[in-house]
């Protein structure tokens, strides 16, 4: 039992909970919302059962792992229970996987921000 909070105490330092943090929402909008790179996103949502004839914002689900994963409000908890669980396996392994889609999201907020500061907050 030592051994798991001692693996979890890693986990939740500041700089691996922010890598985690990104790294599942940009995973999450990636599968949920983009056709991600090669269209896998999208082949993936088709193959769970979404229909993308009406395609954005709202494609049409059919079945409950389509709408588990088209749910930007929900695909986020099941993510994180895959990486915590990945986390408990392999520390290391889990923050290489998860450090280049962090990277990415951070660069999107970035480019966000700077949008909203030369257009102004308004």
């Amino acid at each position: 039992m030592s051994e798991l909070f001692t693996r979890l105490s890693l986990m939740v330092s500041p700089v691996n909970l922010i890598v985690t943090i990104l790294a599942i929402y940009r995973i999450s909008a990636i599968i949920s919302r983009e056709r991600g790179p090669f269209d896998f996103a999208y082949r993936l949502r088709k193959a769970f059962g979404v229909k993308h004839e009406n395609y954005f914002p709202m494609p049409q689900q059919t079945g409950v792992l389509a709408q588990a994963i088209s749910c930007m409000y929900c695909l986020p908890i099941y993510l994180g229970f895959i990486v915590i669980g990945l986390w408990l396996a392999s520390p290391g392994i889990a923050l290489l996987l998860s450090f280049p889609f962090a990277a990415s999201e951070a660069v999107l907020l970035i480019m966000l921000i700077t949008e909203k500061i030369s257009r102004g907050w308004g």
